[in-house]
């Protein structure tokens, strides 16, 4: 049982899909890809609709751009639970074609935007409206205003609040290791402030009411006075790659993971947000969803040939230039049983590392897409 919480205030929280199919990889690997993130989003979401969500006519619109993916930290449970499949939009005033074609392809009723008016404006709003679609913004003044507005639709649409998964809003890396099992075990996400010291007045009741709350990354971003406070269980290591294992390591030994799939996706802040729209096809096969970098984590790397099986499936978020070959053909290796090369990435001397906070922490409300 958790410790009561009282007095914890707050200080101020791509995948492309060209509708090319999968694309076969030199080993038994595929990838999920396309021109740019907002395509690949709409492919992923694909996926989802013709999968085990058919009859959806439910769809989630977070922003496109890496400055911006704080805002939708929080959405993947939100998203599985209404079985609405995540898509991208890179302009403020109005909708993305491609995002556009894919509602208007599976007549889509219902759209949940998941920022602020800076960011996909009351204007690109009426876009939608006026295809009959309804729309309910989640996005409030500040990311935190945010991560409560989705915690409260969660919650109003009967998701379970009993376990919660706690992130930092400066480690966007440790939240979208958390995404898919967090959708698929119907955990809702709450952020802690800036310093990783508290909590926001808003989620106070939350965290009291949860019989379980994991903190997602290290003493970095997340601090030890507060994971006392909360009777918190950390999962974390020294950067993004290792708290992505612990986060691995912890649900497989939980048996979360069936294991038939394991997804990759690149864990560097400007593609990031091929984690989040790949987070919910991912819960729906319960499947991990594994950060890379230049390669696979080697502790990563283990646990993976601890529990893959030569069925296992694995599939790649992104083409060659998101996820090079040599990852692809390193995860096919380990599926196969074989060692590989050796070359699995080490802890990378605080580079990228989740005890260090991501820039720019505050600014929520800025287009930019590449």
């Amino acid at each position: 049982m958790k410790k009561a919480i009282s007095s914890l205030l707050v200080l101020g929280l791509v995948f492309s899909t060209s509708y090319s199919v999968k694309a076969a990889t030199a080993g038994t690997s595929t990838r999920l890809y396309g021109k740019g993130r907002v395509q690949t989003a709409a492919k992923i979401a694909g996926e989802s609709w013709n999968g085990a969500w058919k009859t959806s006519k439910k769809a989630v619109i977070a922003p496109a751009g890496d400055k911006n993916l704080v805002d939708a930290l929080a959405v993947s449970p939100l998203a599985y639970k209404l079985n609405a499949p995540i898509l991208l939009n890179d302009q403020k005033d109005s909708i993305s074609a491609d995002t556009l074609k894919e509602l208007k392809s599976r007549a889509i009723s219902k759209v949940y935007i998941a920022t602020g008016q800076g960011v996909i404006s009351d204007k690109a709003v009426k876009q939608l409206q006026d295809l009959n679609i309804t729309v309910e913004r989640l996005g409030g003044k500040n990311r935190f205003e945010t991560a409560q507005n989705i915690y409260n639709a969660y919650k109003n649409n009967g998701g379970k609040i009993d376990t919660i998964a706690l992130v930092s809003p400066n480690a966007l890396a440790d939240a979208l290791s958390i995404s898919s099992t967090a959708a698929s075990e119907g955990m809702p996400i709450l952020l802690t402030n800036t310093e990783g010291t508290d909590i926001c007045n808003d989620s106070v009741s939350a965290l009291n009411s949860a019989d379980t709350i994991y903190a997602v990354g290290g003493t970095g971003v997340i601090k030890d006075e507060l994971i006392g406070k909360l009777d918190a269980d950390r999962l974390g290591g020294n950067d993004r790659f290792e708290t992505n294992n612990e986060v691995l390591k912890a649900f497989a030994a939980r048996g979360k993971f069936k294991f038939d799939k394991v997804y990759l996706a690149n864990g560097l802040n400007n593609h990031l947000v091929d984690a989040l729209t790949g987070s919910v096809l991912a819960a729906q096969s319960k499947s991990p969803v594994v950060l890379v970098n230049d390669d696979i984590n080697s502790s990563t790397a283990e646990m993976l040939k601890d529990n893959v099986t030569k069925a296992t499936k694995v599939v790649g978020f992104g083409g060659n230039a998101v996820i090079n070959d040599k990852i692809m053909k390193r995860a096919d290796t380990i599926v196969a049983g074989i060692s590989g090369d050796g070359g699995a990435t080490k802890p990378d001397d605080n580079k990228d590392n989740t005890n260090k906070p991501d820039n720019n922490p505050n600014n929520l409300h800025v287009i930019e897409v590449k």
